[in-house]
């Protein structure tokens, strides 16, 4: 792993609240931004280091530091930025101002402890800094997308004091120095020096400048991979037109089958009913039949009758003669006529009675046969039918999470790294700037009155106005018929600069100031009838 660090400016104000985690510090951040990049249940992994010589909040600190500069040098701390213009070329040039508190974050190793800092500590203290604090942060980090386990960013936050207390200036440090702190660094937690920037050309980043730099590349990839959901989506829906096709050409085919069975009942039916014309038929024959038997015997009934009478009678049956000769070859041909019918009449009772099983056998063959092949092709496309369907309402509703859920972080990530940052850098400047105006059209006693205010409420060394104090605030409430209207002013032009516990300080030394301004007025003009004298 590589390390390395790059000073800037503390943010005085928060450096304390983010390191140490405080509870209302973490739920400010997430009502602002909806959510914290904190993991509490790494928390307890965090550790903190903190300077005996410095037992004071960091603001507290830089107003000691500001008396101690004014004490060394007998100029005023100068925090603001600078402009200057170069008389020959006309252009303007911004200089830093002091920068009495920095900040470092150098990334580090996720077993790295405080001892480990101990040579980097003594190196730095050589050069006339002072380190007041050091917080080990292995809390940080983001989610992996895919596992959405935690990705720490194992880093440390060093403050440091800049001012030498023997002088009370900044501390200066040189290219060489700046690149032997990050040796000294690096071989103090045991990690690789990180790549120097003549060798990389690239400009080392604020935390605010590389979040910004991520989300933009981050909003870049997720618009990336919307692209690739939309391709996808566009890929899946034209499948499932075409499967929707494919259905639609196996539900023509089912009707189709549907007509088909239709007509083979319907043909059956057909068969049933010429089944049913031949039964008929061949009742009518066996009734013919039953007929023509009954005649044949009253045929014979009576021709044995006859015959009977013909023996008796005489000799003329013996010859075949006569009426009764006619009468037996009538009765032989009737015989022979009915023997034949029977013939008849059982090949028809036999071909009618194979009739119906044959085609009753080849109906349920081929009724069979259409049904076994149209179960089996609505098997199969039923079970094809379910695997794509299944496969492909998978896929959708996959690429539609996905696609809504890039689409809610793209929406998200985008307010918050580009319009919130911008936002709040315009609020930011257009606030410092209508402060300054507002503090430049005071007159010069006002403003005065306001720095004593602001700075005896910062300050942990006064109890009551100093002398310089009420100079400039007696001398402002003075200026007006009501210093209780004035002292009110005082009171609400301080508060931006102010946090609650230091302007009820300052509000109360304001009250006890105008209860007993008569007698202070008195005060400091003996006091400098006194100085006059001497």
């Amino acid at each position: 792993m590589k390390t390395g660090i790059h000073f800037k400016p503390c943010n005085v104000g928060t450096a304390e609240a983010h390191n140490r985690r405080d509870r209302s510090y973490c739920e400010a951040v997430e009502k602002k931004y909806g959510h914290t990049y904190f993991w509490d249940e790494f928390r307890h992994l965090n550790v903190n280091w903190r300077n005996t010589s410095y037992d004071k909040p960091l603001p507290e600190v830089m107003e000691d530091l500001k008396l101690l500069v004014k004490e060394k040098t007998g100029r005023s701390m100068q925090c603001k930025p600078v402009v200057t213009t170069d008389r020959k070329t006309g252009k303007k040039k911004e200089r830093s101002g002091c920068s009495a508190i920095r900040e470092g974050c150098p990334p580090i190793k996720p077993d790295t402890k405080i001892e480990d800092f101990a040579k980097f500590i003594e190196w730095i203290e050589s050069k006339g800094c002072s380190v007041i604090s050091i917080d080990l942060h292995h809390d940080e980090g983001h989610a992996d997308p895919e596992t959405d386990d935690l990705k720490p960013n194992h880093h440390a936050h060093i403050i440091v004091d800049w001012i030498d207390h023997k002088t009370g200036k900044t501390v200066k440090l040189d290219k060489e120095d700046c690149s032997m702190m990050q040796t000294v660094l690096a071989e103090s937690l045991g990690m690789d020096r990180g790549t120097p920037k003549q060798d990389t050309g690239v400009e080392s980043l604020s935390a605010i400048e590389y979040k910004e730099k991520m989300a933009k590349e981050h909003v870049r990839k997720l618009q990336e991979e919307i692209q690739d959901s939309k391709e996808k989506y566009r890929e899946i829906n034209d499948e499932i037109k075409l499967k929707k096709d494919s259905l639609n050409i196996l539900d023509n085919r089912k009707r189709e089958q549907s007509k088909l069975l239709e007509m083979l009942v319907k043909e059956e039916e057909q068969i049933q009913e010429e089944l049913k014309d031949l039964d008929r038929e061949a009742e009518e024959k066996k009734e013919r039949n039953a007929n023509l038997d009954k005649e044949h015997e009253e045929r014979q009934k009576a021709f044995e009758e006859e015959n009977n009478r013909a023996i008796k009678s005489g000799i003329a049956n013996l010859f075949g003669k006569g009426k009764y000769a006619e009468i037996e070859k009538e009765n032989k041909r009737l015989l022979a006529e009915n023997e034949e019918m029977k013939i008849q009449v059982a090949e028809m009772e036999d071909k009618v009675a194979k009739i119906p099983m044959v085609v009753e056998k080849k109906v349920s063959e081929k009724i069979g046969e259409i049904n076994k092949r149209h179960q089996q092709e609505k098997e199969q496309l039923k079970i094809d039918y379910d695997k794509d369907y299944d496969n492909l309402v998978e896929k959708h509703n996959g690429v539609v999470g996905k696609y809504n859920e890039l689409l809610q972080n793209f929406r998200a990530l985008k307010a918050n790294s580009e319009y919130d940052i911008k936002k709040l850098k315009q609020e930011y400047q257009t606030l410092k700037d209508r402060i300054d105006k507002f503090l430049e059209s005071f007159s010069e006693i006002v403003r005065k009155a306001i720095k004593a205010v602001i700075s005896f409420a910062k300050s942990k060394m006064y109890t009551e106005f100093s002398r310089d104090h009420k100079e400039a605030v007696v001398r402002c409430l003075n200026a007006y018929t009501v210093p209780e209207d004035m002292a009110h002013n005082l009171k609400v032009f301080t508060v931006p600069f102010l946090t609650d516990r230091e302007h009820e300080k300052g509000s109360k030394e304001l009250d006890r100031t105008v209860k007993n301004l008569p007698a202070l007025t008195a005060e400091l003009e003996r006091t400098q009838s006194r100085g006059f004298r001497r």
